[in-house]
């Protein structure tokens, strides 16, 4: 585009990039809000999926926000997003948001983490592995959480669908 025709939008390039900025967070949040009533296991592989391919879609974009110097604030705003749809996903399932303050803030800076890495393309992984990865840790630190907040509680296994005292996954 032309000099002239930036101008016409823009002030500077400040602008262009605030307004590149808030774009790309209110895409994501939408995102996210508008998947926050499908069953969970739906939400944890449907929606990191869409969450990645998304970031795919607008990469150089995504890239040009991480490098810049400034960031931090950036980063700090999405990961906000991400914190905030994790925890408005488990009040809708009816959890007790106090209970889980440690394992949202976990998830959430996992999730922001290979949001990162995918940007600078640090991983060699499809989007499909990333989120199985994912949501296996997921899982696990889920329960890890449940077993030390609730130590004399049995959990139900989805694998062979009995009762363990240690995951919701047995060997």
């Amino acid at each position: 585009i032309s000099r002239s025709t930036f101008y016409l939008h823009y002030d500077n390039v400040d602008d262009l990039t605030d307004y590149l900025e808030k774009e790309l967070l209110y895409r994501i949040e939408k995102l996210l809000k508008k998947e926050q009533h499908i069953p969970l296991e739906e939400f944890q592989n449907q929606t990191f999926f869409h969450l990645l391919t998304y970031i795919d879609s607008h990469l150089s974009e995504f890239q040009f926000l991480i490098s810049k110097q400034d960031s931090a604030e950036f980063i700090a705003r999405l990961s906000n997003i991400i914190e905030n749809s994790l925890t408005n996903r488990l009040q809708v399932l009816g959890y007790h948001i106090e209970t889980y303050k440690l394992a949202i803030s976990f998830a959430a800076s996992g999730i922001l983490n290979l949001m990162i890495s995918q940007i600078k393309q640090n991983l060699p992984e499809t989007k499909q592995m990333i989120c199985f990865t994912y949501n296996e840790l997921i899982y696990e630190q889920y329960n890890t959480a449940r077993f030390l907040i609730f130590p004399n509680r049995q959990f139900f296994c989805l694998n062979c669908k009995n009762f363990s005292k240690s995951t919701v996954f047995c060997a």
